[in-house]
């Protein structure tokens, strides 16, 4: 087995470990007593926020685009900008989710040279 599965598999490991931890010492009914008295207005300035980070990362992905000749098109440039947020939260890899913007930009404009 090579290193580099050997410490995808630790990773695991160790993720699988600290989550079945946190899930035998949380209490459930507690936490949805908590649920139920958090601020929806808060939240949904969380949520704006996040949405807001993510337009500016898509813009500033967009305008990177441009100034090499490969225009995406702004809304096209965010919302495949905030699929590479989901991978690079999703993947076990810190550029898994630039490696699936590289993709799919390759896929509407990009040619390799």
């Amino acid at each position: 087995m090579s290193k580099k599965w050997l410490a995808l598999a630790l990773k695991f490991m160790v993720s699988g470990f600290l989550i079945w931890f946190l899930m035998t010492k949380i209490d459930l009914g507690e936490a949805k007593e908590r649920l139920a008295d958090v601020d929806l207005s808060l939240v949904a300035a969380a949520v704006g926020i996040i949405l807001f980070q993510i337009c500016i990362g898509g813009l500033r992905w967009g305008m990177t685009l441009k100034a090499i000749g490969a225009p995406l098109g702004m809304a096209v440039s965010i919302r495949l900008f905030y699929i590479g947020v989901f991978f690079s939260q999703v993947l076990p890899s810190s550029v898994g989710g630039d490696a699936v913007l590289m993709i799919l930009a390759h896929k509407h404009v990009l040619t390799l040279q």
